[in-house]
């Protein structure tokens, strides 16, 4: 029995060397979630506004372009309850006055991060410290989440992966790299299809995570800027009917119940051509655009 268990352990320890070996290499890669941590952990007590938000906060506000001293907490599929997590992780933010949250189409209709990408649970857990899940269990190694991982091995050397600037904006979305043509309807639609609701319980629960914000931001006495980022028109188009009412809903009641302030750009015709990266994201010139014309409401607010 003895010998057994020898011969497993020397048979087992090559693949735990390179387990290992493959978890630290993977942690040392560029990092969006760390260095937000990072950020945070040293400027919470200074920052005065931060942005919320999934993909379309992520690469479409720019920190630079907005009055005061704004930091950009957004990430890649940023769901409603992990905004919330991160409002409440970097509590007390002394200075903080003011909240701007990308609530939209492309975000109320998602699934569980567990379902989708469950290796940015992963990201949240290990470099934040933030979510549900413990750093002892299958959300503690990158390595557990198996194709996220290998996707994300071959995007850092594609030079494809996303990161940020040192304010936390998703600076890779450059138009000069972009193909996409806001005339074809079917690259649009596929975006659509990305973001059309499978299950209406999610619904409630990303709008309920959605209200929680602002009943913090309420309690606290912080500002609250809910915003619909630009998207072609294509895509507005596509959106389904009953998904368009669930959004204007919860802006409403977003607005009567909380007093936030909402701000619908999603229709805006001033957007196009080389302002967007692909049907629903914002470009880097378009980013730079929009966050000039946002800031013109976040300065009204000061």
């Amino acid at each position: 029995m003895r010998s057994f268990f020898l011969r497993l352990f020397f048979f087992l320890l090559p693949l735990g060397l390179i387990a290992v070996a493959a978890e630290t290499y993977v942690r040392q890669m560029p990092n969006s979630y760390r260095l937000k941590d990072e950020w945070m952990r040293c400027n919470a007590d200074y920052v005065e506004t931060i942005i919320l938000g999934n993909s379309h906060a992520y690469y479409g506000i720019r920190p630079q372009d907005l009055t005061g001293r704004v930091f950009n907490l957004a990430n890649v599929s940023q769901i409603a309850s992990y905004d919330l997590a991160l409002l409440q992780h970097y509590t007390p933010m002394s200075r903080l006055r003011e909240v701007i949250l990308v609530a939209d189409n492309s975000s109320l209709f998602d699934p569980p991060l567990e379902q989708s990408e469950p290796n940015r649970c992963a990201y949240y857990t290990i470099y934040m410290g933030i979510g549900p899940h413990s750093r002892w269990g299958r959300y503690g190694l990158e390595i557990l989440q198996f194709d996220g991982f290998l996707e994300k091995m071959k995007a850092y050397k594609k030079g494809t992966y996303a990161m940020c600037d040192s304010m936390g904006w998703g600076c890779n979305y450059k138009s000069d790299l972009s193909t996409f043509n806001e005339e074809n309807a079917a690259a649009a639609q596929r975006a659509v299809q990305r973001h059309t609701c499978q299950d209406w319980h999610w619904v409630e629960e990303n709008a309920k995570q959605v209200e929680q914000i602002a009943s913090l931001c309420q309690q606290k006495g912080l500002r609250l800027l809910v915003v619909q980022t630009p998207v072609c028109a294509f895509y507005n188009e596509g959106v389904p009917a009953q998904q368009h009412v669930e959004v204007r809903q919860l802006m409403q009641k977003l607005k009567k119940s909380y007093g936030a302030t909402i701000l619908d750009y999603s229709a805006d015709p001033r957007f196009g051509g080389k302002d967007f990266f692909d049907a629903d994201h914002l470009s880097d010139v378009g980013a730079i655009k929009f966050t000039k014309i946002l800031n013109q409401v976040h300065q009204s607010h000061k």
